[in-house]
């Protein structure tokens, strides 16, 4: 799907089933209905966490990071089969923090590599880290019920809409902490299963392809949201 400006429709918030543990639908079924949806690229945001991590079934830290990326490259196969593209990104929860979930934007894998057990950072550590290697920072689902607020000075954006939060005034709310904090905006679906998908994302110039291209997007303002029904 493109809007009047020729962007492509971008998921920018989904789970597999072989990552995440409250995902249901494999990696490979995925392409085709987003396709269906109307969009045109997937970022696939598997969880990265203590508990998901312990669910994948390899006993090192190294295997574990391949069988994510894997399973992220898998998604991207199948999607290119059917003309879509995918980026990889991630949603990272971290154990010292109260229920913060991060979603990171742009070239990954690397830094993900060579920086293992993200989740035992602090908020400011992994936003360092972030920096440090051209990644943005989001927090996702920021008025979740049961979540909490992280720092917003040492954040990039917030996910003002996402399409599991069951919180009526979540994106009234977030938008105008992105106001007051000069933050930027990201809306994404927050794909689980269907019927979860179309439900949010944001329109990207038809050159992004990267993950890199992904956060110039992003960092220069070319995003545009897209919220079903809005």
């Amino acid at each position: 799907m493109k809007n009047d400006a020729g962007k492509i429709l971008f998921e920018t918030h989904l789970h597999t089933a072989e990552v995440s543990p409250c995902g249901t639908t494999p990696a490979a079924e995925i392409p085709a209905i987003y396709k269906k949806a109307g969009y045109g690229g997937i970022i696939v945001t598997d969880h990265y966490s203590d508990y998901s991590f312990s669910m994948i079934p390899h006993s090192s830290f190294a295997k574990k990071i391949d069988y994510y990326f894997r399973i992220a490259d898998e998604l991207r196969v199948h999607a290119e089969k059917i003309g879509m593209r995918v980026i990889f990104g991630s949603e990272i929860t971290l154990n010292n923090e109260l229920w913060q979930d991060f979603l990171i934007y742009g070239e990954i894998e690397k830094p993900f590599r060579q920086t293992p057990y993200l989740y035992n950072l602090k908020q400011h550590a992994l936003h360092r880290m972030c920096r440090e290697n051209g990644l943005l920072m989001y927090q996702a689902h920021p008025f979740r019920q049961g979540c909490t607020l992280g720092n917003l000075t040492v954040l990039d954006g917030l996910e003002v809409y996402n399409g599991n939060n069951r919180d009526n005034n979540a994106y009234e709310r977030s938008v105008a902490l992105c106001d007051r904090y000069n933050l930027m905006r990201i809306a994404g679906g927050d794909f689980h299963s269907v019927p979860s998908q179309g439900r949010a994302g944001i329109y990207l110039p038809d050159t992004v392809r990267t993950g890199a291209q992904l956060t110039e997007a992003l960092n220069t303002g070319q995003a545009a949201l897209y919220i079903k029904g809005y």
